[in-house]
């Protein structure tokens, strides 16, 4: 894995070719989706795994980025996620679903 300003570079030059349709399509859902996206989220990259002995790895999770959906329960929250462009993307991009827990 290269540096974060590598990646970052690399990202940049990548997205400016799909940019425009991505966020045509991304904004579209966001829209759709309306009041319960909390937060729209960002592209994460460069994703580290800490172990209790204080060394880091590079993950292996492949984490690309998040939002945040208010939703009553799990399948509400399925639901609100059909139509998302990224899962129509080419090389099996999916999406994992996380319940926040009041703490």
């Amino acid at each position: 894995m290269g540096s974060p300003s590598v990646l970052q570079s690399e990202f940049k030059l990548k997205s400016k070719s799909y940019a425009k349709v991505s966020c045509n399509l991304s904004c579209a859902w966001a829209e759709k989706t309306g009041k319960q996206l909390i937060d729209f989220g960002s592209p994460l990259m460069g994703g580290q795994r800490l172990s209790p002995d204080g060394t880091a790895s590079n993950s292996t999770k492949e984490v690309t980025g998040y939002s945040f959906l208010e939703a009553a329960n799990m399948d509400e929250a399925k639901s609100l996620l059909k139509g998302h462009p990224h899962l129509a993307w080419n090389g099996g991009c999916d999406i994992e679903l996380h319940e926040g827990i009041p703490m």
